[in-house]
């Protein structure tokens, strides 16, 4: 029997699976999709999708998605998606590097030091005002979540986060 023979089964899993995956890029915003290595057919196709409207139109335009996405670099899209998603390594370490430094900063005034000696020039009135704020009122989450939020438009500015050593 021939080693490449694939059943008709585990073709049609697979075309599940990759117009799924296009679905999901379907629902994505164009400014998330750009970082994704999609080529100019997918991406046009993804375009078209989000101005159909009718239900029947937009389920045989998900068909011509996931005949597209045959010819994409599958495991890169979904590498783009899981990041994203927050679900990559990368982005899990990203997540717990920057609640490291807000605790860090919440925690001890030199944190703010080795902080901008990381990320370079930063808004520090503003940062400062979010770190006093959070720490007037600990049992406010509404204040320490806006400290994480301006600490990760920081962060994301940057490559790689680096955690503080301050801890």
């Amino acid at each position: 029997m021939n080693d490449d023979f694939e059943s008709k089964s585990a073709r049609k899993r697979e075309a599940h699976r990759l117009r799924a995956l296009g679905l999901e890029l379907a629902k994505l915003t164009s400014e998330q999709r750009a970082g994704l290595p999609l080529d100019a057919d997918l991406e046009r196709a993804l375009a078209e999708y989000a101005r159909i409207t009718s239900h029947i139109a937009r389920k045989r335009h998900v068909q011509r998605i996931g005949r597209l996405m045959r010819a994409a670099d599958v495991a890169a899209i979904e590498a783009g998606i899981e990041h994203l998603r927050g679900e990559s390594a990368s982005a899990r370490y990203a997540q717990h590097a920057i609640e490291q430094w807000r605790a860090a900063l919440l925690a001890e005034d030199a944190a703010l030091t080795e902080f901008m000696s990381h990320y370079g020039p930063v808004d520090a009135p503003q940062l400062r005002q979010l770190i006093r704020r959070a720490r007037a009122r600990p049992e406010d989450s509404g204040r320490a979540r806006a400290l994480f939020r301006h600490l990760r438009e920081i962060v994301e500015r940057h490559d790689q986060p680096v955690p503080p050593t301050v801890i």
